[in-house]
């Protein structure tokens, strides 16, 4: 089975919704322990840990992929929080009776109170969310290595004859390849055939040629001319012809 990558968006959106319930759960918890130490590893650490890890396994993927949808979640999420803590303040003021902007104003108003308000301001818009967002990034990291490294070691090895065809259907580089040095490929010439040795001319004796000459021709003892062997007279003078 192959791994394939989830989906960020869902995984960024989940993982917000999911760090928003960590975060008033462990804040109520803290709260009610009325340990402050307790509160803080479990809402500035363990809550934005634990969302990085839920949003990497929605995401799926490689560390760094892990790490943008935990460190995406958690920022989003806590600027969500932000919003719905202030606004839940302002409801509760509201419902005591107490102006929100005489309190600001007499807050700002105060020596040295302008100053811790604009930094914590600055401490909890800016510095805090980037905080937890990397330990949400670390904990999507770890969780996306680990489950990567799970799924590449039960995916089964491809056979060698489907490696090699791979290799061979792969396109060729564009840098020209050196020409191939081929060793002894050409196949030996074939053996000449043997040329045809003239058969020896037949000696003949000078006996026997002298003798067919003598029974090949005929010389009339009267005029002196030759006749073809078998002849009876002369083709010249009609004389008979001694044979």
């Amino acid at each position: 089975m192959d791994y394939k990558e989830g989906s960020m968006g869902l995984a960024i959106i989940l993982g917000a919704i999911l760090f928003i319930i960590f975060s008033f759960v462990f804040g109520f918890i803290g709260g009610f322990s009325g340990n402050w130490i307790v509160m803080a590893i479990m809402s500035f650490i363990l809550a934005p840990v634990l969302t990085g890890a839920v949003a990497a396994i929605i995401a799926k993927g490689s560390a760094g992929r892990g790490f943008v949808a935990g460190f995406s979640s958690v920022l989003i999420g806590y600027y969500i929080f932000l919003v719905l803590t202030i606004l839940l303040l302002a409801i509760t003021m509201a419902g005591l009776g107490i102006p929100i902007d005489q309190v600001i104003a007499m807050a700002i108003g105060l020596p040295g109170v302008a100053l811790s308000l604009i930094l914590s301001i600055v401490l909890g818009v800016i510095v805090l969310p980037i905080i937890l967002g990397i330990f949400g990034g670390i904990g999507g990291a770890i969780i996306s290595a680990a489950t990567a490294t799970k799924a590449n070691a039960h995916q089964p090895q491809a056979p060698a004859a489907a490696i090699h065809t791979t290799i061979i259907q792969a396109p060729a580089s564009p840098v020209a390849a050196a020409a191939p040095i081929v060793i002894n490929s050409a196949s030996p010439a074939p053996p000449k055939a043997a040329e045809p040795v003239a058969a020896p001319a037949k000696v003949v004796a000078k006996t026997e040629v002298a003798k067919e000459a003598s029974v090949s021709k005929l010389k009339c003892a009267n005029c002196g001319a030759e006749n073809k062997a078998g002849v009876t007279f002369c083709k010249s003078c009609g004389s008979r012809l001694k044979g």
